[in-house]
């Protein structure tokens, strides 16, 4: 897809500059008028330069649409940039050229985020998650919360960043905030501008002096809503596929942990239970070196149980963790 951004190119076999669309001097390396006629190794980096009259004959060849994305300095600064290459005639291209710097950033950021969190629990990641979508989103706050009634009316927040630093937690009724709709509806919203006079009960956002708003609920793996993660700023909000991406991402890491801390003493408020030992593992091993419609037990479950059912003895058998066991097979009563 064309955008304002975008820049296009038609070059030849060889890799010589035919024809240049919308020049903009800092995207395209130098001026415009300095490169019909030249060719990329007359403009760019040796190293550059193969790699797109590479990617070129390439597309030429297979009469295919190739992509390629690369890394170039320009002005001092380092612009990450996609070409997409097709086919225009035997031996010509079009090439479109289109600056991808932001979304590098936004995914660079994105990866240390989560690399940034992956080790942190409870409290902790809580903190760390605001911090980071702060700074990622560039915005002024951002919070994360747990509710707090089974009608799910009210909710506290669990981390709270507001513009360099953490602020206390709170508690709040939901009626007339835009974190309402999220929480009763399960999915995301935005809300690009002039948050408060669509929500003008919420005097909070008024406090806040917010003008935008975006929040996505966190959702347990039973399908319940169990809080939201929201993010606010005085300035209007670009509601793109960027901020959507990151808030969800961390709704999932977020929802599972919210979910570890209130099924925590397990068997309590949720009946998961989990078993461990050198019993389990030998049951495991009975199953998976048994036979079809077969059950087979150890020495032990034998010596046990063999006054109140028959059993054939099955002889030795290669148990893995444990060597040779004999085992037998239960027959009947």
């Amino acid at each position: 897809m064309l955008t304002i951004n975008s820049k296009i190119f038609v070059f030849d076999q060889e890799g010589k500059y035919l024809k240049i669309a919308n020049p903009n001097t800092k995207l395209l390396y130098t001026s415009s008028d300095k490169k019909i006629g030249n060719t990329l190794h007359d403009i760019l980096p040796k190293n550059i330069a193969d790699l797109l009259l590479n990617s070129i004959q390439n597309c030429l060849t297979t009469q295919q649409k190739v992509e390629v994305e690369y890394s170039l300095k320009i002005q001092q600064k380092q612009t990450e940039l996609c070409a997409n290459i097709s086919p225009l005639s035997s031996n010509s291209v079009l090439f479109v050229l289109r600056d991808i710097s932001e979304r590098k950033r936004r995914e660079n950021a994105l990866r240390l985020i989560v690399e940034g969190t992956a080790s942190k629990t409870g409290g902790e990641f809580f903190r760390a998650c605001v911090r980071y979508l702060a700074e990622i989103l560039g915005i002024r706050y951002a919070f994360v919360t747990e509710c707090v009634t089974p009608q799910k009316t009210r909710v506290r927040t669990l981390a709270f960043w507001s513009e360099n630093d953490f602020v206390q937690n709170i508690e709040y009724d939901l009626k007339g905030t835009p974190c309402e709709k999220i929480i009763f509806n399960q999915k995301y919203y935005c809300y690009d501008r002039k948050i408060t006079t669509i929500f003008p009960e919420d005097q909070d956002l008024v406090d806040l002096q917010a003008e935008s708003y975006a929040g996505i609920p966190l959702i347990d793996s039973m399908g319940t809503v169990i809080g939201h993660i929201a993010v606010l700023d005085s300035q209007p909000m670009i509601d793109d596929e960027t901020r959507q991406l990151v808030l969800k991402i961390f709704a999932a890491r977020a929802s599972a942990e919210l979910e570890r801390q209130i099924t925590d003493v397990i068997g309590m408020k949720k009946f998961i239970y989990d078993l461990w030992g050198d019993a389990v593992n030998i049951a495991s091993r009975m199953e998976s070196s048994g036979l079809p419609n077969k059950i087979q037990v150890t020495e032990t479950t034998y010596e046990r149980l063999k006054n109140k059912y028959l059993f054939d003895k099955r002889g030795q058998i290669q148990v893995k963790g444990w060597g040779e066991m004999t085992t037998y097979w239960l027959e009947n009563r």
